[in-house]
């Protein structure tokens, strides 16, 4: 392996011992960990092994596991979720802890800039005021879809005084009742069946894509306000997937 400061490199590592080589380096370390696999397939055979080693040894890591995104016309609703949901983590709370998992496509395809992917944030609270009719507003202009019922991630719903909307970092959609521009109350509720399944204080929504129009070079590893350490697993076959 070579080392450039927080960045260290594996040339030709064998699949059956990358895993234990890399905790090896970087268990234990005070700064979050970013794992750099080539291609798709080797990151998800490495994400799993690495959840069956954080078992084993029982070393208590977050592990989290970055899809990759398509482009900005052509995008997996579901990934770009996920990836929307990992940016908020990355930008709310960088534990020591934090192990991230990704395909160089994923790492270093472009994202929205943190700057205004927190200006894509909106949290509700019940008893608190927040306008109707802004909200609404403010879901579109987030490219939230306005549908009939809720089922899934980036979409919303009106009936009434109702909004239904499902934002990526919750598990589930919320049932938004308002009284005029008050929030009456907010339950979180099952897509497939469309019933309550509790009522919570507060929701937070936030932007379903992490793509940009006109995308400046801002990468995934711009949300860290701490500089995570970056191991980057057979740079060369790397290299060639970020060519092609």
């Amino acid at each position: 392996s070579t080392d450039t400061s927080s960045q260290k490199t594996f040339l030709n590592i064998d699949k059956n011992v990358v895993i234990p080589t890399l905790l090896q380096v970087a268990l234990g370390a005070n700064q979050p960990v970013v794992v750099v696999f080539p291609s798709l397939s080797v990151a998800e055979s490495g994400f799993e092994s690495l959840q069956e080693w954080n078992s084993f040894i029982d070393a208590s890591l977050e592990i989290s596991f970055l899809p990759e995104s398509g482009d900005f016309k052509n995008y997996i609703p579901e990934n770009e979720a996920s990836r929307a949901k990992i940016l908020l983590e990355v930008l709310n709370n960088s534990h020591s802890n934090n192990w991230f998992i990704t395909s160089v496509m994923s790492c270093f395809s472009s994202v929205i800039s943190p700057n205004l992917f927190s200006k894509k944030y909106i949290y509700l609270e019940k008893g608190k005021e927040f306008c109707f009719t802004k909200l609404k507003q403010k879901l579109a202009n987030m490219d939230y879809d306005n549908e009939f019922q809720v089922n899934a991630y980036g979409e919303f719903a009106v009936r009434g005084g109702i909004i239904d909307v499902y934002s990526p970092c919750s598990e589930l959609p919320a049932r938004i009742e308002f009284w005029n521009n008050e929030i009456d109350e907010i339950r979180l509720f099952n897509p497939a069946t469309q019933k309550s399944i509790s009522k919570i204080e507060s929701y937070t929504i936030i932007a379903r894509t992490t793509f940009e129009e006109n995308p400046k070079k801002t990468s995934f590893l711009n949300y860290f306000k701490r500089p995570p350490i970056l191991l980057i697993v057979n740079p060369e076959q790397c290299g060639m997937h970020l060519e092609t």
